[in-house]
This record gives C-alpha cells, sequence and structure tokens, in this order.
C-alpha cells in the first residue's frame, strides 16, 4: 500500500487503555496519522498549529522531541512486531495545552540472510579440515551452528582443526538471525581417500597403545596414558563422545558413564614426510551417582529490610550450575549464583529450593522454608487499585509541574515486560495501567517523571 496515512478512527484506542485526563485540552489535538513500508514508518500530527511542540514515543525505546519541527517524523523499527506509538503535545505559548494520544501499530519486516563456506583440508594431516562461514544478514546474527552428519560439533563463523576418521561426511553451516531469518549450506567430504598413506592404521610401525586411569574423587574424569609416551611424536585422542584433543596425556570428563571406543592417533614428523600409526581400545566409564554431591544454603536477613533475603549456597564450587526456585502459591521467581539476593514482596512463607548441577553431571537439591512478618516498601510507595487485578489497575499521582511520565512493569523475576509514556499535569494525576495480556502472577510497577521515582506492586489474577 505504500506509505499512507490513515485516518485516526481506524487506530484511536478508546476507554482502557493507558491514559493520562487532562483538565484543558480544548485548544490542541494530540491525533495522528501512520504510514508503514516495512521496516519504515512515517507519522503526521494533526495539529499544525506553529506554537505546538511534539514529542513521540515509537514503542522500541526511541523517542523524539519536544520540539516545534516533529510534525512529521520517520522512525525504522529493528524488529517485525506490534508497538505501542505514543504522540503528546503542547502548547510553546503557555496557552493551557498539553494532551496526548497512542495507536497501535504492527511492523512486518521480511528477513534475509544467506551462508556460504567451503572445506579446507589440513596440507600435513589429511585428516584435519578447516570450515570459515561467509554470510550475509539483515539485522545482527545470533548463531552459527556446525552439524557433521547431522550431529553438532560447533559454534561460530569458524570449525577449526577438527579430525575426522575414514569415510564419508556431510558438513552443514546453519545460520539463525535475530529477525527470524535461517540459511543452510550443506558440503559432503570424502576422508582417507588420498595417496599419502595417512589412511593406514600403522604407517610408522610403531605399534602404539594406551591405558587409563579414572580420577578417584570423579569416576567419569578419565586420565589417558599413550605408548609410546615422547616428545617426538604428537597424539590425537578421539574419546569415542564426540569430542576429540590433541595432546600426550589429557585428561577427559565424560558425561555419563558407560562403555567407550577410544582411538589414539600417533604422528611422527621427520623433515617433510610424515607418518602417523593408530590405536582403538574400549574404555569402561563408571557413572556417578546423583546422591554422591550434597548441597544446602543459609540466609541472611537486612536489618533494615527484613523481606531482603542474602542466600549463601554450601559444599558448592564455582564450576556447579545453581538454580534457586522462591515459591509462594502461583508466584514464581527464578535466582542464579551463589550468593543471590532476593526481596520478599508479601508477608507469607514461602518454599525455596537449590538445585546443583556439576560438571560431572552429579545432581543435589535442597529445601528450606521461610517466612517474613515484615514488608518494607518506603516513602516512595504508591498504592494501586483494584488490586489484585483481572485486567485494569489505576494510580494516582500528585505533581507539582508538568512533566512527562515513564512507566515500567517487571515481573517477579526482575524481568521488564511492559513500558509507556504518558503526560502528567500539575497536581492529581489518574492513570490507568492495561495489563490483561500480562500473566497470573506478582508485577512491579515503576513510575519516573524528572529526577523523581515512585513505585508500586500488583497482583495479576
Amino acid at each position: 500500500m505504500g506509505n499512507k496515512f490513515y485516518p485516526l478512527l481506524l487506530f484511536t484506542l478508546f476507554s482502557g487503555l493507558l491514559s493520562a485526563r487532562a483538565q484543558d485540552t480544548t485548544h490542541c489535538n494530540p491525533r495522528f496519522g501512520v504510514g508503514i513500508s516495512g521496516s519504515h514508518a512515517t507519522f503526521q500530527a494533526i495539529d499544525t498549529q506553529r506554537s505546538i511542540q511534539h514529542y513521540w514515543d515509537f514503542g522500541d525505546s526511541s523517542t523524539a522531541g519536544f520540539n516545534h519541527n516533529l510534525l512529521t517524523v520517520s522512525h525504522t523499527y529493528s524488529h517485525s512486531g506490534t508497538y505501542i506509538v505514543k504522540h503528546i503535545i503542547r502548547d510553546s505559548l503557555g496557552g493551557g495545552c498539553f494532551d496526548s494520544s497512542i495507536q497501535y501499530i504492527s511492523v512486518n519486516i521480511s528477513p534475509s540472510c544467506q551462508i556460504s563456506f567451503q572445506p579446507m583440508r589440513d596440507t600435513v594431516n589429511h585428516h584435519f579440515y578447516n570450515f570459515s562461514a561467509s554470510y550475509t544478514i539483515s539485522g545482527s546474527h545470533d548463531s552459527i551452528f556446525w552439524f557433521v552428519n547431522d550431529s553438532l560439533v560447533g559454534t561460530g563463523p569458524t570449525l577449526l582443526h577438527y579430525y575426522f576418521s575414514n569415510g564419508v561426511y556431510t558438513i552443514c553451516a546453519k545460520l539463525t538471525t535475530s529477525v527470524g531469518c535461517q540459511a543452510e549450506q550443506c558440503n559432503q567430504i570424502s576422508v582417507g581417500s588420498d595417496s599419502t598413506g595417512n589412511g593406514n592404521t600403522d604407517s610408522c610401525g610403531i605399534h602404539p597403545s594406551f591405558g587409563y586411569v579414572a580420577d578417584s574423587s570423579n569416576s567419569q574424569r578419565i586420565h589417558f596414558i599413550p605408548t609410546p609416551d615422547s616428545v617426538a611424536y604428537s597424539y590425537l585422542w578421539d574419546f569415542g563422545d564426540g569430542t576429540s584433543a590433541i595432546g600426550r596425556e589429557p585428561y577427559h570428563t565424560y558425561s555419563s558413564g558407560g562403555y567407550y571406543t577410544v582411538t589414539l592417533s600417533v604422528t611422527r614428523h621427520s623433515g617433510v614426510d610424515s607418518c602417523r600409526s593408530t590405536a582403538t581400545g574400549t574404555v569402561f566409564v563408571t557413572g556417578v551417582a546423583k546422591d554422591s554431591c550434597k548441597i544446602s544454603f543459609t540466609y541472611t536477613r537486612n536489618p533494615s529490610m527484613p523481606n531482603e533475603i542474602t542466600f549463601n549456597a554450601q559444599d558448592s564450587t564455582g564450576l556447579d550450575s545453581l538454580t534457586w526456585v522462591v515459591t509462594r502459591m502461583a508466584d514464581t521467581a527464578y535466582l542464579y549464583g551463589h550468593t543471590p539476593t532476593y526481596i520478599f514482596p508479601d508477608s507469607g512463607c514461602y518454599q525455596v529450593l537449590l538445585m546443583m548441577l556439576t560438571p560431572s553431571g552429579c545432581q543435589s537439591s535442597s529445601q528450606q522454608t521461610i517466612c517474613t512478618d515484615t514488608i518494607t516498601t518506603g516513602n516512595n510507595f504508591i498504592a494501586s487499585y483494584p488490586n489484585p487485578v483481572v485486567s485494569m489497575t489505576n494510580l494516582n499521582l500528585n505533581l507539582a509541574n508538568e512533566n512527562i511520565i515513564h512507566i515500567s512493569i517487571f515481573n517477579s523475576t526482575g524481568k521488564q515486560v511492559q513500558t509507556s509514556v504518558v503526560a502528567g499535569y500539575k497536581g492529581q494525576n489518574h492513570i490507568t495501567l492495561p495489563i490483561s495480556n500480562l500473566p497470573t502472577g506478582i508485577y512491579y510497577v515503576q513510575i519516573q517523571y524528572g529526577n523523581e521515582t515512585r513505585r508500586s506492586k500488583i497482583q495479576k489474577l
């Protein structure tokens, strides 16, 4: 349809949407038209009075204004989606005009991306290959994944010094972007079909072998020892679980117990010539029992704010993955790390579950019930009503002067889930928050204007 401006009749939001009520808006009109083409949007104010200053909030954390020259503005969005666009106007001559209007707009961006690569074989050992991807994208690229015979083997723009045994392999590079575009290219290689001698099992005649020892504190961590063991050779290990390593006596930690087929390749370099011998053996790994590791935790209260709790994990190292789950009725919060802090939003008792996963695969958990009777909110707290709420709640805010009010809503994990901007007037302001699109739970509201910050808390049913 091109860049056309649509009448406000198609877009104006009536009762129930976020708004602030003015006492005198008869001399100005905050309505505006919208034209959208791909990622580009143009906004045209209806009121063309020269004394009017315009402020625009494009709904993606970008703004423009106040300025007389913003009667018509353009904005380019980086992602597809639905945005709430806010237009606020005021009379720079002090005529009493200060009003706002909002519209929902939908932006649809057609993503495009391409990826390609060529296998590059090592000139000395033909079992090693390097891969480097070339790609073009719209937006920023999230990830490039490398697959060998449908198994994920690496991420990023390069896959370097990857070892292949003899055989035919299909290598694929897959690209995903931040705007939802996906691209893939696959190439096939045949390894060991050349006449260099690298495909032989014992072209050096050194008859290699290897032994292994399990770590006494972690039976899934294995120490490999080759024969011969000499600095005159280079060693490549295929551990049989999709991973490999270079080195004389490597350590390798398996993710689970079981039998693994391990291949050792020993290469001897002599001038411009090289030869390679291999040995294959079976390694049995004893799995780590799930209850062989233990976790517990303690906690302390902030003396000046008793509902602020700091947790401290016990019997854990910096390598362990720790997840904390704080639950009360239908409300759940997730914390991470060894010493997280959490502010309990209501009085009552909470179930706190700590879950641990070690690098060796051992799992453990610990749970406690923590109760709090005192809730500290401070002098900047604003009550909302109704609360609990199903679809809309209200706030009353008294301002000493006209100002722009920025409102942010956060869920119980601290993630921002909704933002908006309203025009604030001198005196009492009645603000309506539509939250019907939010899931059930506890939410925290942050209201900012000028240098002031106020807070509120709501429970969505």
